[in-house]
Parts: C-alpha cells; structure tokens; sequence
C-alpha cells in the first residue's frame, strides 16, 4: 500500500514502513551559469579609484539590485543571483542565476569573491547550496550544501560573513566551517564566555567580518560593558580585544567595515551625518581608537559630525579599517563634497591630487595609487585647513 501526502509518499510493504520524498511540491531549484570563458570574453577589465562603479552604465537583461566593485571587477546584484559586468561597455562577462528558489548574495573577506546562497527542499529540513565566485570571471573557488540553520539566522545574514574558504554560522554562539571540507566546523566561541555575569541571548551581540578577522561586538549588561573582539578566521583565536563601558546601552555597538565604494561604505556614511557623532574608527590591526586627522583642522570644525568625543564609551557604530585606508576615504571624501557644495574650488588644489576629464574638466583624482601617497593626502588636507 502507498499514500502519498504533500510530495511525501509512505510505502508500507508486509508491515515494513518506507518513507521517501518525490520532490513534486518542492522542484529542485534551476541554475543558470555562464563563466567568462563560456561567453568568450577576454581578458581581466578592473576598476580602479574611490569612485570606482559610480560611472558604469549596464546593459543587461537582469534587474539589478545594486552594484559592488569586488577585486577590482564590478558584479551586479540581481534578484536571482550575480553577474560580472564589463564597466566600459556595461555588458555581461560573467552569469550566476538561480530560478525556483530564495537567493541571496554577498562579498566575503572584504569583497575577495561573490557569495550566492539559494535553499532547495529536502524531507525534513531545507539546505542550503553555497558557491564562491571568482569576481573576475565567475568561475566557481568553492561550493558546499548544508542544512539550513533555521529562524536562527538567515541566508542574508550568511552572505555578509565568512572568507572565501571560512563560512561563518552565528546562533547562540559563532562558528567557523571549512567551506571547502564538508563543512567541517574549525572553531566555536559562545559570545556570553567574554561577560563576568549574567546570560545574554543573540540581541546582545553583533557579528561581522573582513579580509583579517571574525568582528564580535558583545553587551554585557549585567557588567555595564561592552566587549569588542577579533578572531581569527581559521582558528578562532582572539587578536586582539578593546573593552568600553557600556552603561545605560540597550544594545551592542554595530560594526560597519570600512570599504572603498563611496556611497556605501561607513566613512561616507559618518561624513553625511547619518552616524551622528555616536561612532568611533577602529584600525583592524591593532583594535586601537584612531581619529582621522581631517578632524584636526579648525576649519573643518561644524562641516563633519566628529567622531565621539569619548574613547571609553561604547558608541552605536563602531567603524572598522586600517588606519590609512580611513585617513585616506575621510580625506578623499571630505575634499569632495566641499568642492562638490561650493565651498572649496577644484583650482585651489595642487596639480598633483587633479585628474582631468575627457571633457577636459578638472576633478579630484581618486586613483589609490595616489591618494595611499601621505604626501598626496597632505596637499589635500593643506588646502582644506584653509577653507
């Protein structure tokens, strides 16, 4: 005898019970991937400068979502996966699309690769495929399947952590996975081992993670602290560790990874106001508090939201990057929205930190070439202290 309920069929035969699954209400999820070389396109085309994808104009089929420059290659996010852009052209070089499933996308391990997650049904419980991307062509670096963790955390969660061969999984503790090794877990820390006393739950701490580290930012309310660690991503080992006080906080300080994309990294972010003055920039390195030196400059005094005013207190954001890359986006980035307002003009800087258009206009360069020159950021920050 078979019945059959929701795609589920049980198969009774001399009293031995058989259960398996036929997939009709819950099809297999349909991938479409085209690598660079599948489309004969040649050749690495990289962006370079802050600006970076501001100026790339696709032509493709897709929706888009948003743009990321990740290597140096520009990916478009789309509803149903990723696909490498040429940014002269704005035409397709690469193609990752999933039908029939919930995806999600991200750039591990500071936009190294291009992480696509979609969910396929199973028995008892959904799975998750994972691949890696090469940024530059969209070949696959690694691919895994494992079991979806659940309300505990989602797939957009999962995209926005982990390195190219590290996934991160984060429930009531944070875990290290060999993407490459069936998932092997590497390491687990439980958050609540960095506070004295008292329990916390998965509110009280926020996780993120970059080209050197695993990020935890953990509140111990029982304690009025708040704990800043960084981890390792293979071994799970602390780095280094920065302490506040975090009396009257209701929730954890939010790490925010400082990138180079100028509209959606923090230092733009802080720039424009919308951080307030409750953020602090920490170097990845060492853990230490850093304050560009653009704030400094009494004439910059009232045009930017200076970072908090005290280093002991937990602040809402905590803004995270190497110290010269911050010196280097905040001073980049400051230049050009005064002169982009009227309140400096492009002629009063020194040659050496101008480009020139094809139209023959002048512009602030944002080669990172130039601008990881100290000199080149001085001449900037000369001319700004006499706005």
């Amino acid at each position: 005898m078979i019945l059959a309920l929701c795609g589920v069929f049980l198969a009774i035969f001399g009293g031995l019970a058989i259960i398996y699954y036929s997939g009709a209400e819950n099809p297999d999820p349909v991938v479409d991937h085209q690598t660079s070389e599948d489309l004969g396109v040649r050749g690495a085309v990289e962006v370079s400068g802050i600006r970076g994808i501001e100026d790339v104009v696709p032509d493709i089929e897709q929706d888009i979502l948003r743009l990321v420059m990740a290597q140096g290659s520009v990916v478009a996010v789309t509803p149903q996966g990723a696909v490498g852009i040429d940014p002269r052209s704005g035409s397709e070089r690469w193609s990752y699309q999933v039908s029939g499933s919930e995806v999600a996308v991200g750039f591990p391990a500071g936009a190294e690769s291009v992480l696509v997650m979609y969910k396929e049904g199973g028995v008892f419980q959904d799975r998750i495929n994972e691949v890696v991307l090469s940024p530059g062509t969209g070949e696959v670096e690694y691919s895994s399947t494992f079991a979806d963790p659940g309300a505990s955390v989602g797939m957009q969660e999962l995209v926005g952590l982990g390195f190219t061969d590290t996934r991160i999984m984060v429930n009531d503790q944070v875990a290290g996975h060999d993407r490459a090794d069936e998932g092997e877990e590497l390491w687990s820390v439980d958050p609540g081992e960095y506070c004295g006393e008292g329990e916390i739950s998965r509110e009280d701490f926020d996780v993120a993670s970059d080209s050197y580290h695993v990020y935890i930012s953990v509140l111990c309310a029982a304690d009025s602290e708040m704990h800043l660690v960084a981890l390792s991503p293979r071994q799970g080992d602390i780095e280094w560790q920065q302490n506040f006080s975090a009396e009257g906080r209701e929730s954890p300080s939010q790490i925010d990874i400082v990138g180079y994309g100028s509209h959606e990294h923090p230092v733009s972010r802080a720039l424009s106001g919308e951080l307030g003055s409750d953020y602090l920039y920490v170097d990845d390195r060492t853990g230490s508090i850093n304050t560009p030196r653009l704030y400094e400059l009494e004439s910059m005094n009232g045009r930017f939201p200076d970072p908090s005013d005290t280093q002991e207190q937990a602040p809402s954001t905590l803004v995270i990057g190497s110290q010269e890359r911050i010196d280097m986006l905040v001073t980049y980035l400051a230049a050009n929205m005064l002169e982009e307002r009227g309140d400096v003009s492009i002629d009063d800087f020194d040659e050496d930190v101008l480009s020139r258009e094809e139209d023959g206009s002048l512009r602030l360069t944002d080669d990172l070439v130039v601008l990881s020159s100290l000199h080149a950021r001085n001449l900037i920050l000369e001319t700004l202290a006499q706005a």
